[in-house]
């Protein structure tokens, strides 16, 4: 823990440490207390809301558009007349790679819920002008949607791409982890094969066609955007301990960021309790 945030000004790892100390003991004696759960439970209170941020994020990567743009890319730049559509996917390929180098060290920088509701929209508006473009004839077509392919792939890989798999990862409680991911996974996967089922179908549909099928993935891409506002709220900086306090004061996600948590923490040298008040962005107490 020191090596890897020798950088960070201010870092304390022995709270950080006692944080992580704390954090699987109040695990152990809660699953204890209740066994582990059921998976009603992550039906139940607070824990309905976790399981449905945890799943947004990831739902929003093929509500987003994947479908067209990454799994049937070559097919889709083919029915747009591109003369050489793998070289179309070969370009947004590497614009993923590259976007995801970069998006690593932004999660940790800006925020999670930041890069969502910041960079979604660029994938949202890159979905329009594709649509609005395949409207058009002529030899442009294929190199301006190839190059709003590559403004999506920047949205996406900002936001819903790695946020997807964070935000399952870190809003479930820990005694129902295994259980809300089991449950979001099934979930995500069986809406992810509607999607990718229904893609082809829908470009090649006469009534439909490539530009609305484009459309009809920005509706959708926009639709989830604002339950994301609504409902997903920020998880950077914020421990376990912390996370099950702000959900139980049943906080909206857009004030997660900025409120107060009240907590137990554990004192290093004499393994005494005491309470605090721990605010954003300061790391008295």
């Amino acid at each position: 823990m020191s090596k890897i945030n020798r950088h960070v000004e201010g870092y304390d790892v022995d709270y950080e440490y006692n944080q992580l100390v704390l954090e699987i003991e109040n695990a152990k004696v809660t699953a204890e207390l209740q066994g582990g759960g059921s998976y009603l439970d992550v039906f139940r209170g607070t824990n309905r809301r976790r399981l449905i941020v945890s799943f947004l994020p990831w739902h929003w990567q093929v509500a987003m558009g994947v479908p067209i743009v990454t799994t049937y890319s070559s097919y889709f730049y083919d029915m747009a007349g591109l003369s050489n559509p793998f070289n179309g996917t070969v370009t947004t390929n590497v614009v993923t790679i590259v976007m995801l180098i970069v998006a690593v060290p932004l999660i940790e920088r800006l925020g999670r819920r930041t890069l969502l509701i910041w960079c979604g929209p660029i994938s949202i508006v890159a979905l329009l002008v594709m649509g609005g473009v395949l409207k058009t004839d002529g030899s442009a077509v294929g190199p301006v949607l190839v190059t709003f392919a590559c403004v999506w792939t920047v949205g996406y890989n900002l936001s819903a791409g790695p946020m997807g798999y964070i935000y399952v990862a870190e809003t479930s409680t820990l005694r129902l982890r295994a259980k809300t991911t089991g449950i979001a996974i099934f979930f995500i996967q069986g809406m992810a094969a509607v999607y990718v089922y229904i893609a082809p179908i829908m470009l090649n549909a006469p009534g439909l066609g490539m530009s609305n099928t484009v459309f009809f993935w920005a509706g959708t891409c926009t639709l989830v955007y604002i339950f994301i506002c609504l409902m997903v709220p920020e998880t950077k900086g914020r421990t376990y301990v912390e996370l099950d306090e702000l959900f139980e004061r049943k906080i909206p996600a857009w004030r997660f960021a900025k409120t107060d948590v009240s907590q137990v923490d554990v004192e290093p040298a004499a393994g005494l309790t005491h309470r605090h008040v721990r605010h954003e962005g300061d790391d008295t107490v």
